[in-house]
Parts: structure tokens; C-alpha cells; sequence
């Protein structure tokens, strides 16, 4: 594994919760050759949508907003999930939450790649690369 990845993740968790999710992240970032600086900040729909209106221009909810804060030399990224729209779409998606948590991780990471999902065929392209993903490191 690299050492060239630093996970942080603020929200209150279990050891175990804490330690199973930095594996997965660092088989992610492996196989997505992601390196830097990574926080990810769990949230709810209102801060969510807060942000997503201050920073997008985009005034509803969403699973992740991803931004670079770094720089090529030393890359940084924040992903901000909201549980409540994670957990809801688990509900929508028949996933455990578990699972619908590292999808939408993979999701954040490939925006972090220069993927984008502005039109329904690049959507669609995201998704099943999403589910391969998952698959593969999982």
C-alpha cells in the first residue's frame, strides 16, 4: 500500500468503523492511483444543501460534494457526505448502507479522477464504473 495517501475523517466513530473504512479508502485511492490528502466530512442534508448553494449555485441535497483544495504538488481534497441522504438511498437502492456509503465514496473519488455527471450518458458511464469499482475493491 502507498504511503502517499493521509485519510482524516471527522465525524465520531468506532475504532473498528474508523479502521475498516481507511482500509477500503486506501484500496480506492490504489486503484484509482489517487494520491494527497483526503478529509471527509460527514454531515446532514441541511449542511449539505448549504453548501452545495454556496459553493454550486445548486439549492437541494445531494450524497457528496467533492473540492480540491491543493495544489499538483500537494493534493488535497474534501468529500462532505450527508448520512441522511446516504442512508435514504440505500432505503431507494435496496444496498446496505454500508455498501450505498463506499459507492458514493468511489463517486466523490472519481470526480476527484475529472469524471463528470452533467449529461444522463455520462451518469450512466459513472454508475457502471462505480459498480465495477466497487466490485473490484470490496
Amino acid at each position: 500500500m502507498p504511503s502517499n495517501c493521509h485519510f482524516l475523517i471527522t465525524k465520531t466513530v468506532s475504532f473498528s468503523t474508523s479502521f475498516y473504512l481507511k482500509v477500503f479508502l486506501r484500496k480506492c485511492t490504489t486503484h484509482l492511483d489517487l494520491k494527497g490528502q483526503f478529509d471527509f466530512i460527514f454531515c446532514n442534508n441541511t449542511t449539505i444543501q448549504e453548501i452545495n448553494r454556496s459553493f454550486l449555485n445548486h439549492d437541494y441535497t445531494t450524497d457528496i460534494l467533492t473540492f480540491e483544495l491543493g495544489t499538483l504538488a500537494n493534493p488535497h481534497s474534501e468529500l462532505y457526505l450527508s448520512v441522511e441522504q446516504i442512508r435514504s438511498q440505500s432505503l431507494d437502492y435496496n444496498m446496505t448502507f454500508e455498501d450505498e456509503l463506499k459507492f458514493t465514496i468511489i463517486h466523490g473519488f472519481l470526480h476527484i479522477k475529472g469524471y463528470d455527471d452533467d449529461t444522463p450518458k455520462k451518469r450512466k458511464q459513472m454508475h457502471a464504473l462505480q459498480t465495477a469499482i466497487l466490485q473490484t475493491v470490496s
